[in-house]
C-alpha cells in the first residue's frame, strides 16, 4: 500500500519538466489544478492513498500547495522551485519507502523516523534536486560545481527537516526549507569564499575542538552539543573572524550564567532547564545556527557589512531571549501574557515580565556595543541590532502565547525562529540604510 502511495508521490515529481516550458501563468494554473485534483478527485480514483480510515487528505493537498507557494514566492527562479519540488517528490518519497526496508534503525532524535529513510531522502533528494535544476534552467546552474554543492546542502537540510518531530506536515516544511537554502546559494560567490585559507579553517577547528572538549568534560554542555558546537563554532570563526567568535562566546557565557543563576529556585518552580541546565545539540543549533549562516554569507557574498549586522542582530536576539526568560523566571514579579495582559504564573508559555524584558534588553545592548567595539558593526547600527533583538524576542513571545500546540522541539523551533526573524530584520534595515561595503 505504501509503495502505491509513494509511487504516486514520486510520479507527480516528473511534472517538474513543465517548469521549463510553461509561462508563469501556466505554472500557476497547473498548481491550482493540482490542489483541486488532489483534494476532490485523487482520493476517489485511488482511495487507498488515504493514510487512515478518517480519510486524512492533508498530505496529498499540501503537496501541490507547497509547489504553488514556491511559484508565487519565486516567480523568476523556476530552477529553485524545481530543485525543491524534486526533493519533495523523490527525497521525501524514498524516505518513506526505504524506511520500511529491512530492520528499521530509529533516529536518535526521532524514533518514528529511521536511518535508512533519512539516508535515502538525502541521496535521492540531492540527485533529484541537481537534475531538476539543470533540466529546467541550464543557464541558471551554469556554475556546475557551486550548484552541485548547493543541491547536496539543500538535500541534507531537507532530509534533516523531514526527520524532525514537527507538528507541521513535511510536504510543506521540506520544500520550503530546501528552496530557502537554494535561494541563499544564488548569492554565494565561490571566488570570495576562496579567500578563506586552509590554515584558517584548521586553526578554527583546533580552537573549537579544545573548547568543546573542555566544556563537555566539565559538564558545562551535554555530550550531544560537542559535535554541533564544533561544526558551528568552526564556521563562525573561519568565516566571521575572531570578532564574530568573541560575540558567540559572549552569548554562550552570558546564556550559561543566566541558565544556572537561581537554578535551585527554578527547579522548585518546575521551570528549570532540563539536563541540569546543560545545553544539548538542539539548543546549540536553535540559538547559533542562524548567526553561523550569516557568518558564512559574510565570507561568501559581496555584502559582508550587511551580513555582519544580521549576525549581530541574530545573536542579540538569542541573548535577549535567553536572559529575559532565565532571569525573568527568577526576578519577574508579575508575568503577563502579551496577547491579553493577563497575569499568569511564572513559566507560562509566552509570558513576559518587566524584570525579564529589561534584563534581556540589557543583554542585547551589551552584545551590540561589543560588536561595535570589535569593529563588526558601525556605531549607527547599534540601535538597529537592539531593535531587531527586541522585535525577535517579542515575536517569539506572541507566537508562544497564541500557538498552544505542544511537541518535543517546540522551544527549539521558537528559538530558531526568533533568531531568524531578528537577523532578517537587521539585514533588511541595514540594506536600506547603509552601503554594502
Amino acid at each position: 500500500m505504501e509503495w502505491k502511495r509513494q509511487g504516486i508521490h514520486m510520479l507527480a515529481g516528473l511534472l517538474v519538466v513543465l517548469l521549463r516550458y510553461l509561462p508563469y501563468w501556466g505554472v500557476l494554473s497547473v498548481s491550482l489544478f493540482g490542489i483541486l485534483f488532489n483534494l476532490f478527485f485523487l482520493p476517489r480514483i485511488f482511495p487507498s492513498i488515504m493514510r487512515n480510515v478518517t480519510g486524512d487528505r492533508r498530505g496529498v493537498v499540501f503537496y501541490p500547495v507547497s509547489v504553488a507557494v514556491l511559484v508565487i514566492l519565486l516567480p523568476h527562479h523556476m530552477a529553485i522551485v524545481a530543485g525543491a519540488w524534486a526533493v519533495l517528490s523523490f527525497g521525501d518519497g524514498m524516505a518513506t519507502v526505504a524506511g520500511k526496508i529491512g530492520r528499521p534503525i530509529p533516529l536518535r532524535w526521532n524514533p518514528k523516523k529511521t536511518v535508512q529513510g533519512a539516508t535515502a531522502c538525502f541521496f535521492c533528494g540531492a540527485a533529484g534536486c541537481a537534475g531538476a535544476m539543470w533540466l529546467v534552467d541550464p543557464d541558471f546552474v551554469a556554475d556546475h560545481q557551486k550548484w552541485l554543492v548547493a543541491a547536496v546542502a539543500a538535500a541534507a537540510i531537507g532530509a534533516w527537516v523531514e526527520s524532525l518531530p514537527l507538528p507541521v506536515n513535511d510536504n510543506l516544511t521540506v520544500p520550503l526549507s530546501v528552496a530557502f537554502v537554494l535561494w541563499i546559494a544564488q548569492w554565494v560567490n565561490v571566488e570570495i569564499l576562496g579567500a578563506i585559507t586552509g590554515g584558517e579553517v584548521i586553526f578554527a577547528l583546533l580552537v573549537n575542538g579544545v573548547l568543546v572538549s573542555i566544556m563537555t568534560s566539565f559538564r558545562v554542555v551535554h555530550g550531544s552539543a560537542t559535535w554541533a558546537g564544533l561544526a558551528l563554532g568552526t564556521v563562525m570563526m573561519a568565516c566571521g573572524g575572531w570578532q564574530s567568535y568573541i560575540l558567540l562566546l559572549l552569548f554562550f557565557v552570558a546564556g550559561t550564567w543566566a541558565t544556572h543563576h537561581g537554578f535551585h529556585y527554578k527547579s522548585i518552580r518546575g521551570v528549570a532547564q532540563e539536563n541540569a541546565g546543560r545545553r544539548g545539540a538542539r539548543q546549540v543549533v536553535a540559538n547559533c545556527g542562524v548567526p553561523t549562516v550569516f557568518a558564512f554569507l559574510a565570507a561568501s557574498t559581496a555584502f559582508p557589512h550587511w551580513m555582519m549586522v544580521a549576525l549581530a542582530a541574530s545573536l542579540a536576539t538569542a541573548m535577549m531571549d535567553t536572559l529575559s526568560s532565565e532571569l525573568g523566571q527568577v526576578y519577574g514579579r508579575y508575568p503577563v501574557l502579551p496577547t491579553t495582559g493577563e497575569t499568569v504564573p511564572i513559566g507560562t508559555e509566552g509570558a513576559i515580565s518587566m524584570e525579564g524584558t529589561l534584563s534581556g534588553l540589557a543583554g542585547a545592548v551589551l552584545l551590540a556595543l561589543t560588536a561595535w567595539l570589535l569593529g563588526s558593526v558601525p556605531a549607527e547600527m547599534i540601535p538597529v541590532v537592539v531593535v531587531a533583538a527586541f522585535a525577535g524576542g517579542s515575536t517569539e513571545s506572541l507566537v508562544a502565547a497564541v500557538v498552544k500546540v505542544d511537541f518535543t522541539w517546540r522551544n527549539d523551533i521558537l528559538n530558531f525562529g526568533n533568531t531568524l526573524f531578528g537577523g532578517m530584520l537587521g539585514l533588511l534595515i541595514a540594506f536600506q540604510t547603509m552601503p554594502p561595503s
